[in-house]
């Protein structure tokens, strides 16, 4: 009966000691979440992503469908002129 005692106590301890680490990770969450608001971030990488400018003002995306386009006309035309070599 000792035996099981002193298990539970250690038990009862080690339980302690994860609850003081989980409570410390908390407070730590909260005054990240108060510097930093979610919200504020998702609002800014969201603000960010919406518009991806290079230095010339081109929309990058917009940049990386035409070069898309161009791969592909490119390809084309080469397989044109091969057909034409046979």
């Amino acid at each position: 009966m000792d035996r099981i005692e002193n298990l539970l106590q250690e038990l009862l301890i080690k339980m302690t000691e994860v609850a003081s680490t989980l409570d410390d990770i908390s407070r730590k969450l909260e005054n990240l979440n108060g510097a930093y608001s979610l919200d504020d971030v998702v609002s800014k990488l969201d603000e960010a992503t919406g518009d991806i400018v290079g230095s010339t003002r081109y929309n990058l995306t917009d940049l990386h469908g035409e070069l898309t386009n161009i791969t592909s006309e490119l390809s084309s035309i080469n397989t044109t002129l091969m057909l034409k070599d046979i």
